[in-house]
């Protein structure tokens, strides 16, 4: 969660630029698609479970009033895509009455992209002839060509803030040997997806804080 809180502010501040007024701010709405779960975290997945929840920005002395007046200037939806069966027919628990319904066609073929729209024969694979997503798919194979670096750049910034964090958590739970362990692995695998991108080694270094000989074995 904190992670979506971070980025999600990140997006409001953003609007801003040079001496603007805080009155031009605009409402902000955060989509958070996760690959796996935090709610019910260390639980197993269970057919027919919620995958859509809302957090939004409240007021901390009385929850049911807004902080803003007309509305939360920061409101995330989180989509937890691990929950999503690939199956157009499954029901899913909407409340806590164990009411159940099946995703509508347009949300159902988004789901699937959302989850497995990076495969290059995503759509000869389904056979998905809609064409906002036809254009979602051809915009996404555009932006992966053409901004390697920014991505590559905010793979940096994630990856640096994810090493803080399981430093500290390490540090917390007696367990560091191990946490440093797996903060090598995600700079190994960070440095090897931008070696696939076409990054110098020099730059790869840079952003993983591995040596240039680390990242030549790779």
């Amino acid at each position: 969660m904190e992670r979506l809180a971070y980025y999600g502010t990140r997006m409001y501040s953003e609007q801003l630029g040079d001496s603007q007024r805080y009155t031009e701010l605009k409402h902000c709405t955060v989509i958070g698609l996760l690959r796996g779960h935090i709610f019910g975290f260390g639980q197993a997945v269970k057919p027919q479970e919620k995958m859509h929840h809302v957090s939004e920005s409240v007021h901390y002395d009385d929850h049911d009033m807004p902080f803003y007046p007309g509305g939360d200037p920061v409101v995330c939806h989180i989509l937890e895509l691990d929950r999503f069966a690939n199956n157009a027919d499954a029901l899913y628990t909407v409340n806590g009455n164990g009411k159940q319904r099946k995703l509508t066609p347009e949300l159902f073929g988004w789901l699937r992209f959302f989850r497995e729209g990076a495969a290059e024969d995503f759509m000869e694979k389904y056979a998905d002839t809609d064409s906002c997503i036809k254009k979602a798919k051809k915009e996404y194979e555009k932006f992966i060509k053409t901004q390697r670096l920014r991505e590559a750049q905010l793979r940096h910034d994630m990856w640096l803030h994810d090493r803080a964090q399981e430093k500290y958590d390490a540090k917390e739970e007696g367990r560091a040997e191990g946490r440093i362990e797996g903060g090598r692995e995600t700079a190994l695998a960070t440095a090897l997806a931008m070696k696939n991108d076409g990054l110098s080694a020099s730059k790869i270094a840079q952003y993983t804080g591995l040596s240039e000989d680390e990242i030549a074995k790779l």
